[in-house]
């Protein structure tokens, strides 16, 4: 039986939060059906037609004038001086398409609640589900390293916390990288990943890596490089499991509580972490359904609206950590962690609620 509703997205990348959301029983819109075909192949088609256009900054939005309606989609933040009204008006105008709707990562911090826009997504975390389904985690009770600060880019934030790390007195207990893209005065890398990471995969260009997918891996992680997802989701899985704590330095510290696969995979993998994020990050995170760490260790970070002043409170919550015994501590945050990992592999958690809103705007 041919389902009602079509949804089109000519990228899969940006479409495969619909996709795995159809694959795990929730999709997006029910009785419908993804394609990734050339949109030439449905223009004809009698049923509506829902179409996915991806939000990058400074983008035109392709003309969808043959789709019923328009999902502006952003697994990221949205990155704009205009209001919300006129992001949509924008997008209305360029696709063609007066029924538009907006699934986005994070908004601005100028940004009001607006009833045609849902935030956030949370849909990096599919992408670390998918990544590390099969994962299987030991927990040794004995670890050589006290931290993993796989940091990622040198952004003005990771540079400082590098330079933290570097100069405190627990740098030899620390797993650390960061790259130079910004110079190669900022990279740093701890020599013992070279025995705990497969050091070509992390050196060599993505696009090389999608060309040579089978041949890459972390070493110990059994969920091999796929082409469709960036390597960055996936779960280093010697490092955790020779390590403690992780330090989480997410890509957008300062005007919006966007959450990435940095945060994401702090959870999957059950792990005691600080986050070195936006303002109320965490909080973002409980109204989310999560639990984070209060009573155990001091997030009062969290709440501190000036950034530099919240990374130096939370930078006090890594010094508590490093004088802590990690195995009484883990003994007392296991509900928190078993929770949290049930709820990030809950599919329906995350994707219920966006099918729910998106339902409420289909095309009749």
């Amino acid at each position: 039986m041919t389902k009602p509703y079509l949804i089109l997205c000519n990228n899969y990348h940006f479409g495969f939060p619909a996709h795995y959301a159809e694959s795990h029983g929730w999709p997006w819109v029910p009785d419908c059906e993804v394609a990734w075909e050339p949109v030439e192949k449905f223009v004809t088609d009698s049923r509506k037609k829902i179409a996915i256009v991806k939000i990058f900054q400074n983008k035109h939005f392709e003309d969808c004038s043959w789709a019923d309606m328009v999902i502006g989609y952003t697994p990221e933040i949205i990155s704009t001086d205009l209001s919300a009204n006129d992001f949509i008006i924008e997008i209305q105008q360029q696709t063609k398409c007066s029924h538009v709707i907006v699934l986005t990562g994070g908004v601005p911090r100028h940004w009001s609640p607006n009833e045609q826009v849902y935030t956030p997504t949370l849909t990096t975390f599919d992408r670390v589900c998918a990544s590390n389904w099969n994962l299987e985690f030991k927990q040794p009770g004995q670890r050589d390293f006290l931290f993993e600060a796989l940091l990622g880019q040198a952004t003005p934030l990771r540079r400082e916390l590098s330079a933290w790390i570097q100069q405190s007195n627990f740098i030899d207990q620390t797993l650390l990288s960061v790259s130079g893209s910004s110079g190669p005065e900022y990279f740093y890398r701890s020599p013992a990943l070279d025995q705990l990471d497969h050091t070509q995969m992390l050196s060599t260009a993505q696009a090389d890596l999608r060309d040579n997918s089978a041949n890459y891996y972390y070493q110990g992680n059994n969920c091999f490089f796929d082409e469709t997802m960036p390597i960055n989701v996936f779960i280093p899985q010697a490092v955790y499991e020779n390590s403690w704590y992780s330090i989480v330095a997410e890509t957008n510290p300062t005007q919006t509580t966007f959450l990435t696969e940095k945060t994401g995979k702090a959870i999957y993998g059950q792990r005691i972490f600080v986050l070195f994020g936006g303002h109320r990050a965490l909080a973002q995170l409980r109204a989310q359904g999560y639990r984070t760490f209060e009573g155990l260790i001091d997030e009062s970070y969290d709440e501190i609206i000036d950034d530099r002043k919240r990374w130096m409170c939370a930078w006090q919550t890594v010094e508590f950590l490093a004088q802590t015994d990690p195995q009484m501590l883990y003994s007392q945050a296991q509900e928190i962690l078993t929770h949290n990992y049930q709820l990030i592999r809950n599919i329906e958690h995350r994707h219920r609620p966006i099918q729910n809103f998106i339902s409420s705007w289909l095309p009749c």
